[in-house]
């Protein structure tokens, strides 16, 4: 009886953490570039508040996360910058939109802009394994 109790209990606590450790999506990886910086998007399939794009500068690396768990009518998805630039204010804030997205099937070239704080840049970012 206590074998059977110490299996039990030993179950709970150690199998337990294997179930909550589980994610409920899948990662596609896209690259591309912008002003000559590598761009990487990771688009999380099943839950896009964990997507993000990362750009590789000169000055560092920079994060961007999105702001919404699904795209709009249009197919679009803004992520913004996790750390905002200095000044503040919507107008200096960097952002990329992500156009076109279909949740149903994800491209293998994901077309999108970015606003770097001056103008709007196209950026297209393509799958790889």
């Amino acid at each position: 009886m206590r074998q059977i109790l110490f299996v039990v209990i030993s179950s709970l606590l150690f199998g337990g953490s294997q179930v909550l450790a589980q994610k409920a999506y899948d990662t596609i990886h896209y690259l591309g570039r912008v002003e000559g910086y590598r761009a990487q998007l990771e688009l999380a399939d099943g839950y896009l508040l964990a997507s993000r794009i990362t750009f590789n500068t000169k000055r560092g690396i920079r994060v961007f996360k999105a702001m919404a768990h699904e795209a709009d009518k249009q197919g679009k998805l803004r992520f913004v910058e996790t750390k905002p630039r200095q000044g503040g204010g919507e107008k200096t804030a960097l952002w990329v939109e992500l156009r076109n997205l279909d949740a149903d099937r994800y491209s293998p070239k994901i077309s999108a802009v970015y606003w770097n704080g001056t103008k709007l840049i196209p950026l297209v970012f393509s799958a790889y394994n």
